[in-house]
């Protein structure tokens, strides 16, 4: 496998069969849980989970589809404040501009002829971290027909699969988090 840079507007590309993909994925979601949505722990001295590549994710897909898909794709913003409250722990410094351009972080995206919205979670300072990183999965399975592989960069500079929403094998996107969080 090679790694190499990613042309953004070549990233996500929907089609005319995106509703019966959202209906097949909504559903093999539900009824196969951990078969079609999973992490890995995080393995110490080798490489970390990908909880955090999975909030990231979600966000960086929401961020991407409301600019290429204007029409298809509606989301509302935490407030400045909000945000800034939060990022009162040393912890999260820096982990909450999620946001493009100076934007604050997106709360919610709603898939317009669809009719249904979710909510884009932000990280945590606890071990809950699995729980929100799942539901952040989840929301970026659902948002697009493709299927992620979560890679994370080991301590020793090579990538691991530590996750990733796989519900129509074959589908897969390989998401890379190569950053060191």
């Amino acid at each position: 496998m090679g790694i190499r840079p990613m042309p953004w507007n070549e990233w996500i590309e929907l089609d005319n069969e995106y509703a019966a993909y959202h209906r097949i994925r909504s559903h093999r979601l539900h009824t196969r849980g951990p078969k079609a949505l999973a992490f890995l722990p995080a393995k110490v001295g080798v490489v970390n989970s990908a909880y955090e590549a999975a909030i990231e994710l979600v966000h960086e897909l929401a961020e991407y589809l409301i600019r290429r898909y204007p029409a298809t794709f509606r989301v509302t913003r935490h407030t400045s404040s909000y945000i800034a409250s939060l990022s009162d722990s040393p912890r999260k410094k820096g982990r909450l501009d999620y946001g493009w351009d100076g934007a604050p972080a997106i709360k919610e995206i709603t898939v317009v002829p669809l009719g249904v919205t979710y909510d884009l979670p932000l990280p945590v300072d606890d071990e809950s971290a699995f729980g929100i990183a799942e539901r952040a999965m989840k929301v970026a399975a659902l948002l697009v027909q493709d299927d992620f592989a979560l890679m994370v960069e080991g301590q020793d500079g090579r990538y691991y699969l530590q996750g990733g929403a796989i519900c129509i094998p074959g589908m897969a996107l390989i998401y890379f988090l190569t950053s060191t969080i």
